[in-house]
């Protein structure tokens, strides 16, 4: 049986021969002569692409892909790795974020929900702190300049710091921590459900100053379902009336009760924020103190209701 007249080997190299020819011409005909022959040449090698694409893939060394980094070079399968747990930090820590604004909301509503006295807050820089055994103090860049006084309440953002305490100069003033109250605190401790996320609050709590130095504890009945993670708000009307629903702390730890094991265990709590490190807190005034100077007002308070 007689082959056919034109074939794909022909036809390449009858192209070949006239590309060929074609390159000793002036400009002007051969660049016609090329836009004629191009489709040509598309359509002869056709039958052949997909075999050759696929000597290629079978060429690459394992692990590289197709797609090529800035500098022109295969993606590995371990540039993708990295760039697939880059992205899981990123996202775990946009999570996170989101967990802190809806805690944060949480707590303002709580505050509200126990009705603390309306105030106003004022930015104080922290100039510096210092611990003197079971008294430990942040002295602030404000005074009474800034209306100021003895016994107002210190907060950052949703979290109680402590009380402004005496002597109060014109332009600072000492904020005592809360970690350094030696009487006992009335709080509500707020747990979320592991199953369905709502929370159940638990109230009566009283809290002292721990040990260490720093942390607070409080005794729950041994077959308290608290557990560590819980929110410790506090629902003090005496001590900090004007701080009632913000963050005292978190549940740190549950431990037995030496005392009486069989029927109590200890909390251990610790401050939602490490008191130590603060650069800005700020100070609740009274409503009817409210600062001629709007920019006093602190962004960092978590909202001016209480």
């Amino acid at each position: 049986m007689a082959s056919p007249l034109f074939t794909s080997q022909r036809v390449l190299l009858a192209v070949a021969l006239l590309l060929l020819v074609n390159s000793q011409l002036p400009s002007g005909v051969g660049g016609l002569i090329g836009g004629v022959l191009r489709p040509v040449v598309d359509f002869a090698v056709l039958p052949v692409r997909a075999p050759v694409h696929q000597i290629a893939v079978n060429l690459r060394e394992p692990g590289e892909d197709e797609a090529s980094d800035s500098n022109g070079e295969p993606r590995t399968a371990e540039a993708y790795r990295e760039e697939y747990e880059a992205a899981l930090v990123t996202i775990d820590r946009q999570r996170q974020r989101i967990n802190e604004l809806v805690r944060t909301l949480e707590v303002l509503q709580g505050v509200r929900e126990l009705d603390a006295p309306d105030t106003v807050p004022v930015a104080a820089k922290v100039a510096s702190y210092t611990d003197a055994g079971p008294r430990a103090v942040l002295t602030i860049a404000r005074g009474t300049r800034d209306g100021i006084a003895a016994g107002q309440t210190a907060v950052f953002k949703t979290s109680l710091v402590g009380r402004v305490v005496e002597p109060v100069g014109p332009s600072s003033a000492d904020v005592e921590l809360v970690t350094s109250h030696d009487a006992g605190l009335q709080v509500r401790v707020r747990q979320r459900s592991r199953e369905t996320g709502a929370y159940t609050v638990y109230d009566n709590i009283r809290v002292s100053r721990g040990e260490p130095a720093g942390t607070f504890f409080a005794e729950v009945a041994r077959d308290s379902p608290i557990r560590r993670g819980a929110d410790v708000l506090l629902a003090d009307a005496v001590h900090y009336p004007d701080a009632r629903g913000r963050l005292l702390g978190v549940v740190q730890n549950v431990t037995e009760y030496p005392p009486d094991p069989e029927l109590l265990k200890r909390l251990v709590i610790r401050p939602a924020v490490d008191l130590r490190f603060l650069r800005e807190i700020a100070v609740l005034l009274p409503e009817n103190d409210r600062p001629q100077d709007p920019g006093r007002s602190a962004v960092n308070s978590g909202g001016g209701g209480g």
